[in-house]
């Protein structure tokens, strides 16, 4: 039985939204217009389907998502130093939402972490930001205290990295 041609919307939906419409969204964002303007007119132009989670997740990696400058610096410094503190992606979205009045996604705050670099995979020793010896005697100053006289490694990790500012791994 021989199937039917693929209509063109559908057949141009199955294209990825690539590097091939960076510089036209880029004009439709430089020209004023809104996501939902924008996302309109790449449906109405290229009959492709794409979905408006899709056209902001592209436009947040193409660097066209613009914030005031004084708000991103004050939000950049706000996820840093809740990252600072030690707290998981979802327990920095949660303060910055109910605090900060931050309205994006989780994915979209993870995806700014990775721009500003700030990952948990290396520690201070292996980027050589501290030797072994200081660490050492960070940790016997905190077996010294009584908050950590009896505490177990993930404590004196969390510790190291509160009091000190020395992140390691286990």
């Amino acid at each position: 039985m021989p199937s039917s041609p693929i209509p063109p919307t559908l057949h141009a939906s199955m294209q990825a939204f690539g590097e091939e419409f960076k510089a036209k969204v880029t004009r439709l964002v430089e020209s004023g217009l809104t996501n939902t303007q924008i996302w309109q007119h790449i449906q109405t132009t290229h009959s492709i389907s794409v979905s408006q989670q899709t056209l902001t997740c592209q436009k947040e990696d193409w660097d066209l998502i613009f914030h005031p400058t004084e708000h991103t610096n004050q939000l950049e410094d706000h996820i840093h130093t809740y990252f600072e503190r030690g707290l998981t992606h979802a327990q920095i979205h949660h303060a910055l939402t109910t605090s900060h009045n931050y309205t994006q996604s989780r994915r979209t705050l993870e995806r700014k972490l990775w721009s500003m670099k700030l990952t948990r995979r290396t520690d201070d020793i292996d980027n050589q930001k501290v030797d072994m010896d200081t660490v050492v005697s960070c940790i016997i100053e905190i077996h010294q205290t009584p908050e950590g006289r009896n505490c177990g490694y993930r404590k004196v990790r969390q510790l190291l990295q509160s009091k000190y500012g020395i992140y390691i791994h286990k």
